[in-house]
């Protein structure tokens, strides 16, 4: 089996720069979701803190919560 090297060209041209961050796969950079719906249809909203999961937050939250017992 041997497998074909593709040039930078040719994978330019199956890349897919268009990504639908509304109602495409999941993008942690997504702002709004719809999931195939309209915006008028929405009855709940979720608001996403982007910076609280990284491992240092975590870590001094998780530190916080110990203290304060």
């Amino acid at each position: 089996m041997t497998i074909t090297q593709l040039s930078f060209p040719e994978l330019e041209t199956r890349a897919n720069y268009e990504i639908d961050r509304v109602n495409g796969p999941t993008n942690a950079q997504a702002d709004l979701r719809l999931f195939g719906k309209s915006e008028s249809d929405v009855r709940v909203t979720l608001y996403r803190d982007h910076h609280a999961f990284g491992l240092w937050t975590k870590k001094k939250s998780v530190s916080r919560l110990t203290r304060a017992k």
